[in-house]
């Protein structure tokens, strides 16, 4: 397949131009993406930017908005480096309706409950990782108190 040299060449431009948007804004989405390619006169289709971001190897991350935008999973970005790491020696494990589970881990990490280092949410679990000088009795009767509001 023969590929001309100059298309190639616009290609490397405007995935260099997507790198530095997706590093220096929030870029939620691909037609936010085209949008800021077209302020720029770059003109691409959705599928060429797909492909471009797939190249780019993208990822989607939550911010702190609840809001998804692109990262670079590979990069020194502050959007994706360690806050903070500790050991826990103690899970507590809760299990849901299916489906749930995720809302109840972003409830539970939302309140900040003292003792609770993280959560980690599958379909129908949550692990919760507690700090080891935690009262577990309050541990339950807070995450007890979270599921109940929600109903």
């Amino acid at each position: 397949m023969f590929i001309h040299h100059e298309s190639m060449k616009n290609k490397r431009k405007r995935q260099g131009i997507i790198r530095k948007l997706i590093l220096s804004k929030d870029i939620y989405n691909q037609e936010h993406l085209n949008t800021e390619l077209k302020e720029l006169g770059i003109k691409a289709t959705q599928a060429t930017i797909s492909r471009d971001l797939k190249d780019l190897k993208t990822a989607r991350i939550m911010t702190n908005s609840g809001k998804y935008k692109y990262y670079f999973p590979n990069s020194s970005d502050e959007h994706v480096g360690l806050n903070e790491k500790m050991f826990s020696s103690l899970v507590y494990v809760i299990r849901t309706k299916p489906g749930s589970a995720s809302s109840l881990a972003v409830s539970i990490d939302t309140k900040e409950l003292p003792g609770v280092v993280g959560t980690i949410a599958g379909d129908d679990t949550v692990f919760v990782a507690l700090n080891g000088s935690v009262d577990k009795g309050i541990i339950v009767s807070s995450i007890n108190e979270l599921v109940e509001a929600k109903v």
